[in-house]
């Protein structure tokens, strides 16, 4: 298909992109500069801002190859097998390889960023864009994603992953309503994207255009913030499908970042007067912008000049993988009798519509204009030995053979296109413009001429000279309004009554026909006038209306589909090897349009059966995207299913067929014997505007393995010329990472070399609820000489893989507590069983549970020495019978357990440490602190000191060999100890120097890098972690904020010069008193930069924290922060008392009390109490320094001093009558603070 995007000849080829700061162009923008950004220049282009020197990046479609700035006329580019094939491989690193390749092309092409990898799933066999996708099993889809994402990245090219969410058929695809449960759209549909972010964090993902439960995706708050920005912290651009945005406010407000293409039809002078009507936040739009910056920014790691030239590359290793991709992806469904491999010496025939078409790609956004195509017969051809004969036996187009190859201008091949303002009807009319093409398959997407008016016309004319006479029929489908002439008579119109069908992209006509007998050697001159979409009043509900329209013409001579058949038939019978080349096309399978059934084209099936029956050893190729029905499957012994193999499709076959190449391939999704078999059969098309998400989680071989269906072929099948065998089966669970293991042996036990598929199924044991039989949660794919064996290991996240959705809990994921793991050698995992707990002389296991619960919710926040998934997850697997190091954190967070602590260490208790017995001892100095015990909670701080230096919490460079979680946590625990560390500087009143560091150490540790990341637990794995925009409202953006504090009441963070001492005892009093006062008046304005939330000590609810996290704990940290914050600024006069007289300090004093007490008034006690008695110890300190003032009678300071005193001895009086705070203890603190008043 050619397609027409003129861009200026005079464009200006710039360097690579310079640096910029993105915030510092955010403040220099002005509103219609930003919302220029917020849209495309053009097609496949972003705007510039040549005033600040922001470049324009390009877009360019994917997902199995770069076509550049132009549509199906493009500059030629690699095209790669179709998403099914690459799922098929299930080969991790092969699609690196494919990244690394595409990251080439992309920089030929000049592109930016791929819009790519496809990962909808493939709920059932008829989507139009089946092929794109690459399996119906979201682990499978999601993992591949991710490393063809991490290919671009390895060569500075971005990725749009897309798209999100239930994109999944082509029927009405911008209007459909997808109804669909939480736990379908979390465990099944999202997915893919959840991991592709995990493991890759591509750049951008894009929106698909249908609803998801009422809302379009384009403005779902609920899927784009709540979901993918909050939980998953993903930081990159939505960008829309292309015409796919449906609103402004709606849209900027959900979180769509960019829409496209451009020129806008929802942005603009619309969003301008949203903005200045409130309907967008200034602040909203800034994060719409800023998405689109950091998009830019992170382009310019490409080095490629905006408005690149497109090049070629075509290199020879490029073309030797795409031929091993496509081998790779070859299935070998059946193989009875060992009728393949076929030896090249003796004869063949290759029969069929496919064997003499490259049948490539499938149709739609993902065809491509490929440097050269390999056709079956050419593959067989070229290393076939002996004799070979071909026959076509049937056709398989659904609309005919394009004709632009077979006309002729002036002599030569091809045909002239003109392109007009004005109607054929006027004779004078001027071309604007004429060129020569060979491509009758015309798309004006983005076509674009200086003169060209807002509805214009085009023409074609060519000679056709038939080399046999008879009848020809001859087709016009249009996006628009055409008519084909025969030397001037007319004989197709598509005008009148135009009926819709799935040409251009499904926004074009059904095909026209027409019929005249032709004679052979004669000339005949072929006419197309054309007039652009505008010119007709056809439009079809739910299609994206793309540019200005198209058209496409074709011819065929009119064939007996019998004598065909016959003629295969008779060829079948006298060579000794037949390959049929069957299956679909673009035509069948394409963007815009979903088949009606599985069946192969007209006629295919009963030349399979005649074939068969002459020749039994026939072996069948099948080429398309998604299953097809065999009717004919049962009598054949041979059948590869073949794919749209790319540049090398043709070859690859013959490489398999040969044995050339042993076939490695499985399938990536389940074969069906019949349309009525699979899930979606009462639920795929639109009905009434909506669809009906009816199989729920049972997708695929989901749904096949519940219900005892028996497909033709399962999901993962697939043969080799050689035979495997698996051994050794070990399952090894780490119970410090919570991954599990799976080893195995395999060997090849063949006579050939090949490669096989080891693949992991988690199959869940008595489930709370009903669940899929087994799921796929690993794989790996080896390569093995024939008679060798290797090692295969395949780790399993079991927290995540085990989990599933509960909706009836919030729809909060839980996991499973059992687990089989499902092999071909039969095993299963087998965890704990429950019996007796160690923890039972403490208190029953049930109650264990609800102090566990306490903590997480109470504690926690203030004291995160666990990461909460972990922590649950070892709890549910009762580790707490086998695992010291976690039996020991258990009893510490039940807050009042030393005996039994002490009891259970073994002599060599210490002899192995770790960082889950410092937090036990760390745990167990809090717990006797706020119960009063000071001695022993002395010992035990002591005790938790020493394991601090030992683990080097303060030595960030050993932290280099720890997984995501172990860093973490280490950071929160240095952090802890750092509070003490603080607390002996600034505010000793033991005169002791007991802490974990020292002015020495100190001097060289790195302050910034131990900040723990700005992420919640459940956003951290052992080997990844997302990320999250630092002013985010959670937990740990809380902790961090806490931290800081107690930096900034020592030294400047922002500061990188050392000193011997920090507080500076060894200088002068002059030079200690001006740095305490430069840390007091820095300290009094920390809190001006926190989020909002935690800024304002008001009462405000915490509705942007994620579900995962509840209103109260972030309530808990905030009272934290802000009596923190005062308790340091009186700790800083404490010591600037002992500088200068305590007079001077005296009204900045009763300030501090002002703020703590209007702090204490405007906070829940529910988020008081949690604090305990270090709230208390910080308020009593705050009251007691309003008493170190001399004070000569009747002093009205002293006076107002005792109310204040009193004030807080009365909020101390509140805590003490609490269930929370101890009682017992807390009433000598209470009593202290009235006799300081």
């Amino acid at each position: 298909m050619a397609l027409f995007n003129d861009e200026n000849t005079n464009q200006e080829h710039t360097k690579p992109f310079a640096p910029f700061d993105v915030e510092e162009v955010l403040l220099q923008l002005n509103i219609d500069e930003k919302v220029s950004l917020l849209s495309g220049k053009d097609f496949w282009h972003t705007r510039d801002i040549p005033r600040l020197s922001i470049p324009s990046i390009r877009l360019s479609d994917g997902p199995n190859g770069i076509r550049g700035t132009k549509f199906f006329g493009s500059v030629p580019s690699a095209c790669l097998p179709c998403g099914t094939a690459i799922g098929a491989t299930f080969d991790s690193d092969l699609v690196v390889e494919i990244g690394h390749l595409l990251g080439d092309e992309a920089r030929a092409k000049g592109a930016h960023v791929v819009l790519g990898p496809t990962i909808n799933i493939q709920r059932g066999p008829l989507g139009g864009r089946g092929f794109e996708s690459y399996s119906e099993d979201p682990f499978l889809s999601g993992m591949l994603a991710a490393n063809y994402v991490n290919g671009l990245k390895d060569k500075h090219i971005g990725a749009a992953i897309k798209h999100l969410v239930c994109n999944d058929q082509e029927h009405e695809r911008m209007a459909v309503n997808t109804i669909i449960t939480q736990r379908a759209l979390r465990e099944i549909y999202l997915l893919p994207f959840m991991l592709a972010t995990r493991h890759s964090n591509p750049v951008a993902i894009m929106t698909a255009y249908n609803r998801v439960n009422g809302v379009h995706v384009a403005e779902d708050r609920s899927i784009l913030r709540d979901i993918v920005r909050n939980e998953w912290r993903w930081d990159g651009l939505f960008v829309s499908d292309w015409f796919g945005t449906y609103s402004t406010s709606e849209a900027i407000n959900a979180g769509l970042d960019l829409e496209m293409p451009g020129p806008s039809r929802w942005r603009g002078s619309a969003l301008v007067h949203a903005v200045s009507a409130n309907k967008v936040l200034s602040s909203e739009l800034d994060e719409r912008v800023r998405a689109v910056l950091k998009l830019v920014k992170k382009s310019a790691q490409a080095r490629i000049p905006q408005n690149a030239p497109e090049t070629q590359l075509n290199r020879p290793a490029d073309q030797r993988l795409l031929r091993k991709v496509a081998a790779d992806s070859i299935v070998l469904l059946k193989n009875q009798d060992n009728v393949l491999p076929l030896s090249p010496n003796r004869k063949i025939a290759v029969i069929g519509p496919n064997a003499k078409i490259a049948t490539y790609c499938g149709g739609g956004s993902a065809s491509l204009n490929a440097y050269s195509t390999s056709t079956p017969l050419n593959g067989v051809k070229s290393l076939a030995k002996g004799d070979m004969d071909f026959s076509q036996g049937a056709y398989a187009f659904q609309m005919l053979p394009e004709l632009g190859e077979e006309l002729t201008v002036d002599g030569n091949p091809g045909f002239k296109l003109r392109f007009f303002n004005d109607p054929p009807t006027n004779a004078d009319r001027t071309p604007l413009e004429e060129r020569t093409l060979t491509d009758s398959n015309i798309f004006f997407l983005d076509y674009d001429h200086p003169d060209l008016k807002e509805i214009w016309y085009a023409e074609t004319e060519g000679l056709f000279t038939p080399t046999e006479s008879g009848i020809y029929d001859f087709g016009l489908c249009v996006h628009g309004t055409g008519r084909l002439y025969i030397d001037d008579g007319l004989l197709v119109s598509n005008v009148e009554n135009q009926r819709p069908g799935p040409s251009f992209l499904g926004s074009g006509t059904l095909e026209e026909t027409g019929a005249k007998v032709l004679v052979a050697g004669r000339s005949y001159r072929i006419t197309v006038q054309w007039g652009c979409a505008k010119t007709s009043t056809r439009k079809t509900p739910g299609t994206v209306d793309f540019g200005h329209g198209g058209l496409r013409f074709g011819s065929c001579l009119r064939q007996d589909a019998q004598k065909l058949i016959d003629a295969a038939v008779r060829l079948a019978s006298e060579v000794d090897q037949v390959v049929i080349c069957v299956g679909l096309g673009p035509e069948w399978e394409s963007e815009g349009d979903d088949r009606v059934s599985m069946d192969l084209p007209p006629n295919t099936d009963t030349l399979v059966e005649q074939v068969l029956e002459a020749n039994p050893n026939a072996a069948i190729v099948v080429q398309s995207g998604t299953p097809i029905a065999m009717p004919w499957g049962g009598k054949a012994k041979a059948i590869l299913h073949a794919w749209y193999g790319g540049n090398e499709g043709g070859n690859a076959i013959a490489d398999i067929l040969f044995g050339a190449v042993n076939p490695s391939g499985k399938l990536p999704l389940t074969f069906p014997h019949r349309l009525k078999d699979n899930p979606t059969y009462l639920n795929y098309r639109s009905e009434g505007g909506r669809v009906l998400y009816g199989e729920d989680v049972y997708v695929g071989y989901r749904f096949y393995e519940q219900t005892e269906v028996a497909p033709l072929f399962p999901f993962g099948h697939g043969l080799s010329y050689t035979t495997f065998a698996l051994s050794n089966l070990n399952l090894d669970m780490d119970m410090q990472t919570e991954w599990l293991s799976v080893r195995c042996t395999v060997s090849n036990t063949g006579s050939r070399a090949g490669a096989e598929v080891v693949q992991v199924y988690i199959t869940p044991v008595s489930p709370p609820i009903r669940r899929p039989l087994k799921e796929l949660k690993g794989f790996a794919k080896h390569y093995i000489e024939a008679g060798q064996s290797v090692e295969v290991v395949i780790r399993i996240d079991v927290l995540r893989d085990t989990s599933f959705w509960e909706e009836k809990e919030g729809s909060k994921r839980i996991q499973d507590e059992r687990s089989n793991i499902p092999l071909p050698c039969p095993t299963s995992f087998v965890a704990v069983q429950q019996g007796a707990f160690r923890t039972d002389s403490i208190c029953s296991r049930a109650l264990l549970r609800i102090m566990v619960d306490d903590y997480l919710l109470c504690i926690y926040p203030l004291i995160p020495v666990v990461h909460r998934p972990s922590f649950f997850f070892a709890l549910n697997e009762d580790r707490d019978n086998n695992d010291e190091d976690f039996l020991g954190l258990l009893v510490a967070v039940l807050d009042r357990c030393h005996g039994f602590l002490t009891a259970l260490r073994r002599p060599d208790f210490f002899e192995k440490i770790g960082f889950s017995k410092w937090a036990a001892s760390y745990l167990m100095a809090i717990a006797f602190f706020q119960v009063g015990k000071q001695n022993h909670a002395r010992m035990i701080e002591v005790e938790s000191m020493q394991l601090g230096r030992l683990l080097d919490l303060h030595r960030v460079d050993k932290y280099e060999e720890l997984d995501c979680i172990e860093k973490q946590l280490r950071k929160k625990g240095f952090w802890l100890l750092f509070y003490g560390y603080v607390h002996s500087e600034v505010q000793n009143f033991r005169k002791e120097k007991l802490s974990f560091l020292d002015h020495a150490t100190m001097a060289t540790t790195n302050l910034k890098a131990l900040m723990p990341i700005p992420v919640e637990d459940e956003q951290i794995f052992k080997h990844e972690t997302f990320s999250s925009p630092t002013s985010e409202v959670s937990m740990t953006t809380g902790f961090i904020i806490h931290s800081r504090l107690f930096w900034q009441a020592i030294e400047d963070p922002h500061d990188s010069t050392r000193r011997e001492c920090l507080c500076c005892r060894d200088r002068s009093p002059a030079a200690q008193a001006a740095h305490f006062r430069h840390r007091l008046r820095d300290l009094k304005y920390a809190l001006d930069d926190a989020p909002r939330p935690f800024r304002q000590y008001a009462l405000t609810e915490f509705d942007t924290a994620p579900h995962i996290v509840s209103s109260s704990q972030l309530g808990t940290l905030r009272a934290n922060i802000h009596v923190t914050h005062l308790w340091l600024q009186s700790m800083l006069l404490d010591q600037l008392d002992l500088l200068n007289s305590p007079e001077q300090h005296w009204h900045e004093r009763e300030d501090i009390s002002t703020q703590l007490l209007h702090v204490l008034h405007n906070t829940p006690q529910a988020e008081i109490e949690p604090n305990g008695l270090h709230l208390v110890y910080k308020v009593r300190d705050v009251a007691v320094g309003l008493l170190a003032c001399p004070y000569e009678a009747p002093d009205s300071s002293a006076k107002r001093a005792q109310e204040y005193v009193k004030a807080f001895t009365d909020i101390m009086a509140r805590l003490d009558a609490s269930e929370t705070v101890n009682t017992a203890n807390l009433q000598s603190w209470i009593d202290t603070g009235r006799q300081g008043g």
